[in-house]
């Protein structure tokens, strides 16, 4: 097939790049509730970056690196203008009272087809207690991408209008349903108001401690449209050399490419949580999709006077099912791989992300740690590994897991040399993306965006496109 590219705009409906605001829409009748209680790149093409050198986004006449011809990128890969923000919710009078999303806590939709009744519930002293609807309230079920949250400026959030259902004791219950009209995560939450009042939000746990992505309802909209699967690594740096003005540019450039699961290392806690999911929060409103992430603490890091636990993660476009922890051998300090089971499209998935040992002394233990991932393959399933090995491409640890598994940036640019480390000018390639062989490599590029002399890390990132 020559000249293979897609573009985005042209697979929209593959990608789910709707206008914001278009996604849902209210529908079915009344019934009772079931339930209880600013960046630039420095690479634009992004097949170089600033030490591999090379081709950039052109696409190859070969479909395949590995007869040859370097893939490319095979997307146009421009940043998305995000949504624009929820209409301000902001004004009213305060009121005391109590709301939530009561019920389901999960949900599958499918495109085009009304989903079942979502149920809210809230509570105000001397109304909701009355028989009927409590006289001047309103409700609204808001949808918007999972990680993200609905208040604030609630990017890529749809207001749904809800209608009274029934009297709940000394609740109201209220219910709106949905079509959804695109695939992806997305979090539900509800609220109300009042005449006169402000909006009071409300999850799953109620509102007497606001609203949380942990506790949204998830409505799970499965795509059944074939579409490549991308999929990328990046090393965050924890949150060293000014991470607030790091993050606008890793989130610029996992939102350039889209990605259904990410890879990340050195992901560090602070008091605004894991660095996952505030790049999950923030992706959403460009990739117009949500992101579940799990992630695991490795160890303690230090700089200075600061500590972070450090840790390893996913983030996933697609609903995450089991997950599995391996311990692996170390030198330093503890290492490990997190695996995660997903089903994309009707189709299995073992994504593993991983951090090796460092030091020239320790290739064993990264030969060690390779294997220990190898045995831990699913028979019959396919997997992908990805992350930051700490050696190069000849040495033990990478070595083996070629071996067993498909290199993506050596099959889809077998004459790059895809140097990641350091960012600001790479000598060496140690972020590394390995598939099953029954992936087919449609691209790979570094992540390699940076601004005012700022890096998104001391890494470049890794992304890879596979035929799924």
């Amino acid at each position: 097939m020559a000249g293979l590219r897609f573009d985005r705009v042209a697979l929209a409906s593959l990608f789910a790049l709707a206008a914001c605001g278009d996604d849902v829409a209210t529908t079915g009748p009344s019934t009772s509730s079931a339930g209880g209680g600013s960046s630039t790149s420095s690479s634009a093409s992004g097949g170089g970056g600033a030490g591999g050198g090379g081709a950039g986004g052109a696409a190859s006449s070969s479909t395949s690196g590995a007869g040859g011809g370097d893939l490319g990128w095979p997307f146009a890969d421009e940043l998305p203008q995000p949504c624009a923000p929820l209409p301000s919710s902001s004004g009213g009078a305060a009121w005391a009272g109590w709301a939530n999303l009561q019920f389901p806590a999960s949900l599958v939709g499918t495109i085009g087809q009304a989903s079942s009744p979502i149920y809210g519930r809230v509570y105000q002293a001397g109304t909701t207690p009355l028989v009927g609807q409590a006289p001047g309230f309103e409700a609204q079920l808001l949808v918007g991408p999972l990680g993200a949250l609905p208040d604030g400026e609630a990017r890529c959030f749809t207001a749904v209008n809800a209608s009274f259902n029934v009297d709940a004791g000394n609740d109201d219950e209220w219910q709106a349903s949905l079509v959804p009209e695109r695939a992806g995560l997305y979090g539900m939450y509800y609220r109300f108001r009042p005449s006169g009042g402000a909006y009071r939000y409300g999850d799953l746990n109620g509102s007497d401690d606001g609203v949380s992505v942990e506790q949204a309802a998830v409505l799970d909209v499965g795509g059944a449209a074939p579409a490549p699967l991308v999929v990328a690594t990046l090393n965050l740096r924890c949150r060293l050399d000014d991470w607030p003005a790091r993050k606008p540019l890793v989130v610029a450039a996992l939102a350039r490419i889209d990605p259904d699961v990410v890879a990340l290392q050195e992901d560090c806690l602070d008091t605004d949580g894991a660095q996952a999911a505030v790049i999950a929060a923030e992706l959403g409103a460009y990739t117009r999709r949500g992101y579940e992430h799990r992630r695991v603490t490795t160890h303690l890091a230090g700089s200075g006077n600061e500590s972070f636990e450090e840790g390893i993660a996913v983030l996933s476009a697609h609903r995450i099912g089991a997950t599995r922890v391996l311990d692996l051998p170390y030198a330093n300090f503890p290492r490990k791989a997190l695996a995660v089971e997903l089903v994309v499209r009707g189709k299995p998935l073992r994504f593993y992300t991983t951090h090796f040992d460092y030091g020239t002394a320790n290739a064993a233990v990264r030969k060690a740690s390779a294997e220990a991932i190898l045995a831990d393959l699913p028979s019959g399933v396919t997997a992908i590994v990805a992350g930051d090995l700490n050696a190069e491409p000849s040495a033990p640890g990478p070595t083996e897991l070629a071996a067993a598994l498909g290199d993506a940036w050596s099959l889809a640019n077998p004459s790059q040399l895809g140097l990641t480390m350091p960012a600001s000018g790479p000598t060496r390639r140690i972020d590394y993306v390995y598939a099953s062989s029954s992936l087919a490599p449609l691209g790979a590029r570094l992540l390699d965006d940076a601004s005012a002399g700022i890096w998104l890390s001391d890494h470049l990132g890794v992304a890879a496109v596979f035929d799924w």
